[in-house]
């Protein structure tokens, strides 16, 4: 989400593991990370993918996980009225350029999934993101950014500081996360890793606000 001034939130990760012996995580092995808000203007030269042209079948993948997403943010959470917004396919350095430095060196080495730019209200995807793999796992990314897509819409940004701000996220992330491991069709392994990162997204946020700079 766009906040004011150059600097993007800090980054915090998510991991995104496969569900299998030893928890290898997904792309190769290494973990992918919830990006943070941006307010840099688009570089890039193709346009966001809307519901108009979301003709291919990474598109449609995408979409719908994103109209799962919004769904459940407005029946879980007091964001009423959202929508879906617009998405770049964005490759991974300039994913990681607007997500700026990471203040925790553990996560020097995690890739950025996404980042919402509240200014120009969509969301950079990373290009080679595994819609495929473990779709409860992508689709909290997607309800963390669009928890910041809400808040843009809803007029919190700037007017909350940025801590909060990914404190309200980080916890909805949390409860999707929850809500999602008592389905029965998830297997138990997947499961476990869920929870795991349930419990790492609360952690975040219950400590955000003591490791983050303000912004004004």
């Amino acid at each position: 989400m766009g906040l004011p001034g150059p600097a993007a939130i800090a980054l915090l990760p998510i991991l995104l593991l496969q569900a299998c012996a030893g928890g290898t995580p997904a792309g190769g092995g290494t973990p992918v990370v919830v990006g943070p808000p941006t307010t840099a203007a688009n570089s890039l030269r193709a346009p966001p993918a809307c519901a108009t042209n979301a003709t291919t079948i990474r598109d449609q993948a995408a979409v719908q996980a994103m109209d799962r997403a919004v769904d459940w943010i407005r029946v879980n959470t007091n964001f009423r009225e959202l929508s879906r917004p617009c998405y770049l396919w964005t490759p991974a350095a300039e994913l990681a350029r607007r997500a700026g430095p990471s203040p925790a060196p553990e996560d020097s080495q995690l890739r950025v999934a996404a980042v919402y730019n509240c200014g120009e209200r969509f969301i950079y995807l990373r290009d080679d993101l595994g819609l495929h793999l473990h779709l409860e796992l992508v689709q909290s990314v997607l309800v963390h950014e669009l928890v910041h897509h809400a808040q843009c819409l809803h007029g919190h940004i700037p007017r909350m500081p940025v801590c909060e701000l990914e404190q309200q996220a980080y916890a909805i992330q949390s409860s999707f996360l929850r809500e999602q491991t008592g389905k029965a069709m998830i297997a138990p392994a997947l499961q476990a890793v869920m929870n795991r990162e349930a419990d790492r997204m609360s952690a975040l946020g219950a400590r955000i606000c003591d490791s983050r700079p303000q912004r004004s």
